[in-house]
């Protein structure tokens, strides 16, 4: 019997079933299939913009979840061989943090600004009740800058420079310095409730100081003839300026509506016999608040201010008065001791313009100049402009008890920008009693700041 070789037909019938095999897996795998109703169908992966930071150009990796890619010789691949032993799978890998951005200073975060007040009298300096010579006596810059490290870290310092005067022939120049630090504060402010300032700074014993020359009707600072280069002789006691070294702790309540001030200075004192000078203040706003450290003794109609303040100072073995002179001289050395009471009424009053009353009381303890020191203040915005600003007439009368003093002076200042950009002219008179005699003068000026 002869044996037939059928081993070509069987292959062939092996090779007909793999090709219908591959055929029907293939109509399988690109079947839809339906989404179940318990789990949705996994939404697409974005794909980051080519513009973005670190986003790579051209073909971005694999097709993302659920992307359709149709069917090429490159995308087909061969049927999938038989399962694998199953085994745990592993977690994936835990996706790294994001890398924080480096610190670095932030422009936005810092501001610069100028300010700049030039002032002249028409009065003879040698002679302070005579009108016979013009002078300056007011050259004032002030360069500002403040910025945050983070929202309650902040900083500031402020330059001043002052011209000292030109002097008689033969008489040497002045020997203060043209150029130095006003402020230099590093702020904490951590919650409007409590706040915590460390440098040099204003005082905050008075309205008037936390107003500052700037903030007021008046071109002369109160308490009797300043001098740029130390306090008055009259009014609270500070550094130069109104500044001192120290530290405050302050806050806010209502955005202002209620604020208090608590502060130590003189603490740069190299002397063991030098105390801390110890203030505190509050003030209490009736009607608009008035937010932040500093104030304002007018807003021209910026806002509404009824306002009510009260400070303390005290320093121990801080006073002293002359007894007898001589070499040495006998001197009584005691407590410093002051009380002051301020108030403000400044209020648009519709179409008539805006009106502004001021006072301050103040009580010293017995070794200083004076006794009681008392100012009222009056002030008047015109409702209607005349050219690019408004007139602003101030009158203020101030008097000390024990001994007497007084002086009453008035503006009439050109409001172009308020405070920021105002100019002034008036006329003083003053009977200083054994402290200098009478005095008057014309008083013109001109004021601009840009924070």
């Amino acid at each position: 019997m002869t044996k037939t070789n059928d081993r070509p037909a069987r292959c062939g019938q092996f090779l007909l079933s793999v090709s219908a095999a591959i055929a029907v897996g293939g109509m399988i795998a690109f079947a839809p299939v339906p989404a179940s109703a318990e789990e949705p169908p996994a939404p697409a992966a974005a794909t980051p913009p080519s513009s973005a930071p670190g986003a790579p150009e051209g073909p971005s990796g694999p097709p993302a979840a659920g992307e359709v890619v149709p069917a090429t010789p490159a995308t087909m691949t061969p049927p999938p061989g038989p399962p694998a032993p199953a085994v745990a799978a592993s977690p994936p890998p835990a996706a790294a943090p994001p890398a924080s951005a480096p610190w670095g200073p932030d422009p936005k975060n810092v501001a610069v600004g100028a300010w700049l007040r030039l002032g002249g009298r028409i009065q003879n300096p040698s002679s302070r009740n005579s009108l016979n010579d013009v002078w300056m006596d007011e050259i004032y810059l002030i360069l500002t800058a403040n910025g945050r490290i983070t929202p309650w870290f902040k900083w500031q310092f402020n330059l001043n420079a002052n011209n000292p005067p030109t002097q008689p022939n033969g008489v040497a120049p002045l020997s203060y310095a043209s150029v130095g630090i006003q402020d230099l504060i590093v702020k904490l402010e951590l919650d409007p409730l409590f706040n915590i300032w460390v440098g040099r700074m204003l005082v905050p014993a008075d309205r008037s100081n936390l107003s500052g020359p700037w903030f007021i009707n008046y071109f002369l600072y109160p308490g009797f003839l300043r001098v740029r280069s130390a306090p008055p002789p009259i009014g609270i006691k500070s550094g130069a300026n109104g500044r001192d070294n120290g530290v405050t702790a302050w806050g806010q309540v209502a955005g202002g509506a209620f604020k208090y001030y608590l502060g130590a200075y003189n603490l740069d004192a190299q002397s063991h016999d030098v105390n801390p000078l110890l203030t505190a203040r509050v003030v209490l706003n009736l009607l608009d608040p008035e937010p932040g450290f500093y104030h304002q003794s007018s807003y021209h109609g910026a806002k509404d201010v009824a306002a009510i303040g009260a400070s303390l100072q005290y320093q121990k073995s801080g006073a002293f008065k002359v007894l007898a002179p001589g070499t040495p001289p006998t001197i009584d050395v005691g407590d410093y001791r002051l009380l002051e009471v301020d108030a403000l009424l400044d209020k648009k009053m519709g179409d008539a313009g805006v009106g502004t009353l001021e006072s301050a009381t103040y009580f010293y303890d017995e070794r200083q100049p004076v006794r009681q020191f008392y100012m009222f203040c009056a002030g008047y915005v015109l409702p209607q402009p005349i050219g690019p600003g408004r007139f602003a007439p101030a009158v203020r009368y101030q008097f000390t008890e024990t001994p007497n003093v007084k002086m009453i002076d008035g503006y009439l200042q050109y409001l172009i920008q308020s405070h920021f950009a105002k100019f002034f002219a008036g006329y003083y008179w003053a009977d200083m009693g054994p402290m200098g005699g009478k005095q008057k003068a014309f008083q013109f000026g001109i004021q601009i700041i840009r924070l």
